[in-house]
């Protein structure tokens, strides 16, 4: 008998403008002007293993049952929130009266709203660190709407729900949708900022001290700065910090602070005609000879390859 993360979903792959084919009347003329939708899944489970092309906001909105994400799986309940990335493959088994609420966010969002996203505080760690966590380890550390706040977050939830089901499709409208989107994010990244975490194998992690340093570093990664200001910073000693930040992150400061500032680098040469050396100098690297010996390290490309293939890409769509 195949175990459930081998059953793989019929549609085991899909890209976001599958979805207004499959649940909307929506014409295809309309589906580029539709940067993210949201839908409440139910009364379809289990729901085998499967994957997209882009990010997927996952908040259990009544009953429970067992998330799949790789090889491993979680129990979840009403409240939890979490965040499936591009290309992992995840499902829903032994489900007890399970709803599921959906923010898909097509690539374009991401695109649109990075500045905004990247401000939010926690949102690296909801997005990127926490997935990452799930998939590799046996432990999860995604938040719980609070009781208290849960009424508020579903009627959000409704009215973004009503939102993509009308038929206007103007700028206003999708504006509006996408801030009300936004502002959900906010309060979900938020909640990842408080409390900690424990793993099966009673490993302690520190989140909201780790993240301290997370946030300092991608606000300030243009600046130099070392391994004991983070200590300070996160209140942590010097070996606690450099292990937990392992076993969160997968790589140290260091390493982080540099994937920051290339991140950085890649937005600045494919939305600026900056030159060289301004990017090198406002991502903090000492000149144009470390930034392009770092980045080709990093991405397999010279900034100037990296500027030109995404230019092209622009040209050939």
């Amino acid at each position: 008998m195949k175990n459930f993360t081998e059953i793989e979903h019929p549609t085991s792959s899909y890209n976001f403008e599958d979805i207004f084919r499959s649940r909307y009347h929506i014409h295809a003329d309309l589906y580029p002007k539709i940067l993210a939708t949201t839908y409440f899944h139910e009364n379809d489970f289990p729901l085998h293993m499967h994957s997209h092309s882009f990010y997927e906001v996952n908040v259990i909105t009544e009953g429970e049952g067992i998330h799949y994400i790789g090889k491993n799986s979680f129990p979840v309940k009403t409240g939890d929130v979490f965040v499936i990335p591009p290309d992992f493959k995840h499902g829903y088994e032994e489900t007890r009266k399970l709803t599921v609420f959906h923010i898909a966010l097509s690539d374009a969002f991401m695109q649109k709203y990075q500045a905004l996203l990247k401000e939010i505080y926690g949102y690296s760690f909801l997005f990127e660190l926490e997935p990452n966590l799930r998939v590799e380890n046996d432990f999860a550390i995604f938040p719980t709407i609070p009781q208290n706040d849960f009424v508020f977050h579903l009627h959000e939830m409704n009215i973004l729900s009503e939102m993509c089901l009308t038929d206007e499709s103007g700028q206003l409208h999708e504006e509006n949708k996408c801030l009300k989107i936004l502002n959900l994010l906010a309060d979900f990244a938020k909640l990842m900022a408080t409390g900690n975490a424990n793993s099966s194998k009673n490993t302690f992690l520190d989140t909201s001290s780790i993240l301290k340093s997370i946030t300092f570093i991608e606000k300030n990664y243009s600046e130099n700065f070392t391994i004991n200001d983070l200590c300070k910073i996160s209140n942590m000693s010097r070996s606690s910090l450099l292990k937990q930040f392992a076993k969160l992150c997968k790589c140290s400061p260091a390493n982080y602070l540099l994937r920051t500032r290339i991140e950085r680098s890649c937005e600045l040469l494919r939305s600026t005609d900056y030159s060289i050396a301004r990017i090198a100098q406002d991502c903090g690297f000492y000149d144009s000879s470390h930034f392009t010996k770092s980045f080709s390290q990093v991405m397999k490309l010279l900034p100037k390859e990296y500027r030109n293939r995404y230019k092209n890409q622009l040209f050939s769509k």
